[in-house]
């Protein structure tokens, strides 16, 4: 390949025609190939801690056998590319299949087994994410090919370099190849560190005088307020300074001093302390959640929608809109975000709009897992993750984009999990049987 684009060949204007083809193949063919793996695992049910205990024991397999500790196989096809392309083609076709061949990895010599084990790990990765990984590696590859070609002026010279090259390996070869295994086992145990279940040392299940309890929503002070459900009815509850009062609707969602319900006929927002009605609201839609002077709420008709209702100026506007195939979460709004979840076929995702910027952003999205019962509190979201191997509550930090998971139920155990709420510093959520639910504090 060098031999074919070296500007000793066909000059410095050519070369740059032939190392940008190049680089364009490979690139090109390492994303479609991170593409199909990640989609290819995603339809299998792939990512997960199952996942991730089967990419860290593939990686830590190839992490020995580059350590020279076990002899183990690397996919590929033992050949070069082929010479009679570079004789019938024209050179930017001839380079831009050179590279899309060589970008692939596995369809000719491939001397280590660090592409092997990325592309296991990508067992772990969406398309995207996995596009993103082979990407690059065919982009190291076209790197690779302009440090070995530039600049050459006369066949002594790339006769000089090749064979430089070809010595700093043979001398260095043992180094490299100790660097990488030492780079893949840490790849292992990154990936077998995901695949470690959460405890649930830092969650305690709160007694609410009853065993089907669930939607908490949490105030300030010792105000919580929650759904109970009794003989078929749901009936929502409000504890304050540990006395419980019923509630004239469901759904509760408190926000300062007070909390709105849904009444089946509307929504009414009470004061806290009295209990006294300060506001009814005669809008269609279930789900209600309140912030300041905006009420979010779910409605259903021809499509699923979550309408933002203005209440100081009684202005309403649709801020999400989906097919009914695909599903929408219930709404949660603090400070300037409302969040909410949209699941369709092929992909979940995580939404915030702004109510400040009247804007949409898609804060997490994955085809691999649901996401579901998303609130948000401060700069914390908290969701439900659920996935093949079993379903999590997870935190996300809005600044830093980092995750925590808080608790996981295995699949298999009968348990589940539902509604979530957060504070910004604490997280509340419910785990359900099919005898009882619980709301449980993080």
């Amino acid at each position: 390949m060098a031999e074919t684009v070296a500007p000793v060949v066909h000059g410095v204007r050519r070369w740059l025609v032939a190392v940008t083809a190049f680089a364009a193949g490979s690139i090109a063919a390492g994303a479609a190939l991170g593409w199909t793996l990640g989609w290819a695992s995603a339809r299998a049910g792939g990512g997960g801690e199952h996942g991730a205990w089967a990419a860290a024991a593939v990686v830590a397999a190839y992490a020995a056998r580059e350590a020279g500790v076990v002899r183990l196989p690397v996919p590929q096809l033992r050949r070069q590319v082929p010479q009679r392309w570079r004789e019938v083609l024209p050179l930017p076709a001839t380079a831009f299949l050179y590279g899309a061949g060589l970008g692939v990895g596995f369809v000719t010599y491939v001397p280590v087994a660090t592409l092997a084990a990325v592309a296991a790990a990508i067992a772990l990765a969406d398309p995207a994410s996995g596009t993103v990984a082979l990407a690059a590696f065919g982009a190291g590859r076209a790197i690779v090919l302009v440090a070995a070609t530039a600049g050459l002026r006369d066949w002594d010279a790339a006769a000089d370099r090749f064979e430089h090259a070809g010595s700093w390996l043979r001398a260095r070869g043992g180094v490299l190849r100790t660097a990488n295994a030492g780079a893949l086992a840490a790849l292992a145990g990154v990936l077998a560190a995901t695949g470690v279940p959460a405890t649930a040392a830092g969650a305690i299940r709160l007694d609410l005088g009853s065993p089907h309890v669930a939607d908490p929503s949490p105030g300030p002070g010792h105000v919580l307020a929650w759904d109970q459900v009794a003989g078929g009815v749901v009936q929502g509850k409000l504890r304050v300074s540990g006395v419980v009062h019923d509630l004239p609707g469901k759904t509760p969602d408190v926000d300062g001093t007070r909390v709105v319900v849904d009444t089946g006929t509307g929504f009414q927002i009470l004061g806290t302390g009295t209990l006294a009605v300060m506001r009814t609201l005669q809008l269609k839609g279930t789900e209600p959640a309140l912030f300041g002077h905006w009420l979010v709420y779910r409605r259903v008709t021809s499509r699923r929608r979550l309408v933002l209702y203005n209440l100081g100026t009684n202005r309403s506007r649709v801020i999400a809109s989906v097919k009914m195939r695909s599903d929408l979460g219930e709404p949660d709004v603090s400070g300037r975000r409302v969040v909410y979840t949209v699941t369709g076929r092929s992909k979940s995702s995580i939404r915030i709009y702004r109510l400040d910027r009247g804007v949409t952003k898609r804060v997490l999205q994955t085809p691999i897992w649901s996401y579901s019962h998303a609130s948000v509190g401060g700069d914390t979201v908290v969701y439900v993750r659920q996935g093949s191997s079993g379903a999590a509550v997870w935190r996300l930090d809005l600044p830093t984009g980092r995750t925590r998971r808080l608790y996981r139920v295995a699949h298999g155990t009968g348990q589940a999990l539902w509604s979530t709420a957060t504070t910004g510093t604490a997280s509340y959520f419910t785990v359900y049987t099919k005898a009882e639910s619980h709301i449980w504090h993080a």
